[in-house]
């Protein structure tokens, strides 16, 4: 369980850094999409902006995905599954795939993407952006097939996740082995990954949705270009906290540093 709570937790982290980095926000015009960074990364010009775009979007999904995978594993042991350390392993590779799958590949042509925002939202001030990044073509196949791809974790995996929550509450209250302690820890832990696994379905699809339909229709939805980055990171800003709080180890490492510390 550790090896799985330290792998979330990487995740986590990199996904805050690689936000943070970036501070974008998206743009759709009718067949392209600006990328409209205001981070560190402005810096460095657009193309790193580009490029940490697209590892932003990878490690997003990496979280999401191995929460699930812990929840997965923690169904598996109720289940007296015989788990090898490989089988682990391979469970927190096959966690990290999506991003390998999902960067877009389609071709950079940032002044198409620039000449295409400016003429469709004249209203907007984008020179606080310039040089901006983008995606020229969003009619592309594989723009399309990272989109889908995007999109089907943000409904999928929270679902998914949601209904393994249920199966190992029912598992732990059907279990004849455990001591009433034992299975009260275990269900102060399926709560704590009750409400991890609620973040992503409170975040992910309403602005995934929003997103779709900015994509779909062409149309300018304000609540899509500027929350998508800030509510795509937003789980792993909060996840910490609900593992603190409901993994009984660290809160009672929390309290014991607490204790510590006054003493001190």
């Amino acid at each position: 369980m550790k090896i799985f709570l330290y792998n979330t937790t990487v995740s986590q982290i990199l996904n805050i850094l690689c936000g943070f980095f970036l501070q974008y926000r998206s743009l759709p015009s009718s067949s392209t999409l600006a990328i409209l960074a205001n981070g560190p990364c402005t810096f460095f010009g657009p193309n790193v902006c580009f490029s940490a775009y697209h590892i932003f979007v990878g490690i997003s999904s990496s979280v999401a995905m191995s929460t699930s995978t812990t929840i997965l594993f923690r169904y598996f042991l109720l289940k007296n599954y015989r788990l090898s350390r490989i089988f682990i392993i391979e469970m927190i590779f096959i966690s990290h795939l999506p991003p390998l799958i999902i960067p877009f590949t389609a071709s950079w042509n940032f002044e198409i993407v620039r000449n295409q925002a400016y003429q469709e939202h004249s209203t907007y001030d984008l020179s606080i952006y310039e040089p901006f990044c983008g995606f020229q073509n969003t009619q592309s196949f594989s723009f399309i097939f990272a989109t889908f791809l995007i999109a089907s974790g943000a409904y999928i995996v929270p679902i998914c996740a949601c209904i393994f929550v249920r199966k190992i509450v029912l598992l732990i209250n059907e279990h004849t082995k455990m001591s009433q302690n034992t299975k009260k820890v275990s269900r102060t832990l399926v709560k704590g990954l009750a409400c991890q696994t609620l973040l992503p379905l409170i975040c992910y699809i309403p602005i995934i949705s929003l997103y779709l339909a900015a994509q779909i229709s062409g149309k300018e939805i304000l609540l899509a270009e500027h929350l998508l980055g800030i509510l795509t990171c937003f789980p792993a800003l909060i996840d910490p906290f609900i593992s603190f709080y409901f993994i009984v180890p660290y809160r009672i490492a929390i309290v014991r540093h607490r204790l510590a510390a006054r003493f001190l």
